[in-house]
């Protein structure tokens, strides 16, 4: 079983206890300051992130948003 999170849910210790299946933790972004990577690292589960992911959308989205200031 797999868990993807964004920034303002908490993986806590809790949580990762409870999950008795969980494998892997995937963080679309670049912080991980929400997953608590030691006790998941602890149990066995992998915790991954993407953080540069979003860079192509964002830097189009910022273009288009230029482009309509006008």
């Amino acid at each position: 079983m797999g868990l993807i999170v964004r920034n303002q849910k908490l993986v806590t210790a809790e949580l990762v206890k409870l999950a008795n299946d969980l494998q892997i933790i995937g963080r679309p972004g670049t912080r991980l300051d929400n997953v608590d990577i030691a006790v998941a690292t602890a149990a066995g589960v992998v915790v991954a992130s993407t953080p540069h992911h979003n860079a192509v959308s964002v830097a189009e989205l910022t273009i288009g948003l230029v482009f309509s200031l006008r």
